[in-house]
């Protein structure tokens, strides 16, 4: 078993479609999953079709911004049955969101959803309060990292550099930014990462 799970954090607001090729490609050099930014406008709506082109591939929203948290948590949810619990829900302002998903504001609660929610850390002190929350941190910074693991009951780390994968767990993420310029491109860069970078680090598949 891994030491932790490999996935990739695809930049790039092109054409969609090349968008999912990528993703696709990811599915077949065996990655655990595949995260999209805020960057695009509708990131639900994409990793809806990218659980068609790639089943199987756990899917991430890093970070979003949503104007209205319960409809993000419904849109949420919706995915995640659809995709069968394969969401990894990056969030900056959680409270709404892991309400409705507990089933404080909305029904049926999705309690499984609430507990694999991410964010990002502006400081150490930020980044205590998210590990008392339980939830995971998507961080590149190690002071910001540890300050988590101190408060954190759970820690769960995404981590873009192979300087930090010490950090990481079975619950973990190694998450390279892969930015899509040129899909024959984007697709050499994640076959490099699965089969040279992420087995020195230690993951198998």
């Amino acid at each position: 078993m891994s030491t932790f799970k490999l996935g990739f954090h695809l930049r790039g607001d092109g054409d969609p479609r090349k968008l999912l090729d990528v993703f696709a490609a990811a599915s077949r050099l065996g990655f655990d999953g595949g995260w999209v930014g805020a960057h695009l406008s509708s990131p639900l709506v994409f990793l809806g079709a990218a659980a068609v082109r790639a089943p199987g591939l756990r899917l991430g929203a890093v970070a979003a911004t949503f104007a209205h948290p319960l409809r993000m948590a419904e849109d949420a949810a919706v995915l995640d049955a659809f995709s069968g619990g394969l969401l990894e829900l990056g969030v900056d302002e959680p409270d709404a969101v892991r309400a409705a998903l507990r089933g404080e504001v909305r029904r049926p609660p999705v309690p499984a959803l609430a507990d694999r929610i991410w964010r990002r850390a502006a400081d150490t002190g930020d980044a205590a309060r998210v590990g008392r929350d339980g939830d995971g941190l998507l961080t590149a910074e190690r002071r910001i990292a540890l300050a988590y693991a101190d408060t954190a009951r759970r820690p769960r780390f995404a981590v873009p550099e192979p300087g930090l994968v010490d950090l990481l767990n079975a619950d973990s993420w190694f998450l390279p930014e892969i930015t899509l310029v040129d899909v024959d491109v984007a697709v050499e860069e994640l076959s490099r990462v699965a089969t040279v970078v992420a087995p020195a680090l230690g993951w198998r598949r």
